[in-house]
């Protein structure tokens, strides 16, 4: 009786894979999506701001986000304090400074611009989440998930002001998910 020279498990390799391993490439072969195409006409629920004043945008901010009338004041003075470190950089949008600055870059976050002030640093972060719900920064993955999120669906969803995306929502909540997941 012959011994067994394998272990009589099928191991299959695919062609490139075993090219890849040759060149020096290790790990299978991954699949990178094609970033989506932009919109036409891109949904901007307060206008265009792109080039708006700052005083005017952190004005928007404190009208459409504060629920209180007390955080209206801190909604803006966040707000003017991200606009200000974003105008010192290169470009002519938010979006172009927001760039220049290298904060969609992973480990980079927004709260770097405002220095070693904690509450400064804790406003703003928020007023870059609230830049994000406005449509006036559109930032990366690693931007959006360097960011600090407090109730960031709600405050999306209230400057959206959008029906088709309340039908979405108000279908998710009848799921039985936890609302951790929704």
């Amino acid at each position: 009786m012959r011994p067994h020279l394998t272990s009589n498990r099928v191991r299959r390799h695919h062609p490139d894979l075993e090219l890849s391993r040759l060149a020096g490439v290790t790990g299978p072969p991954r699949i990178t999506p094609a970033p989506p195409l932009a919109p036409e006409k891109p949904p901007r629920p307060l206008g265009e701001l792109a080039n708006a004043p700052a005083s005017w945008i952190a004005d928007l901010a404190a009208a459409h986000l504060a629920v209180e009338r007390n955080g209206r004041t801190a909604f803006r003075r966040g707000m003017l304090w991200l606009l200000d470190a974003l105008d010192a950089l290169p470009g002519s949008t938010w979006q172009e400074r927001w760039d220049a600055a290298g904060l969609n870059n992973p480990g980079r976050p927004v709260e770097e611009l405002a220095g070693d002030d904690p509450d400064r640093r804790t406003r703003v972060n928020a007023a870059a989440q609230h830049a994000y719900c406005m449509r006036l920064i559109q930032p990366s993955t690693a931007a959006f998930t360097a960011t600090r999120l407090s109730r960031y669906a709600i405050l999306f969803r209230r400057v959206a002001s959008d029906p088709l995306l309340e039908e979405f929502c108000e279908r998710l909540e009848r799921q039985p998910i936890t609302k951790g997941a929704r």
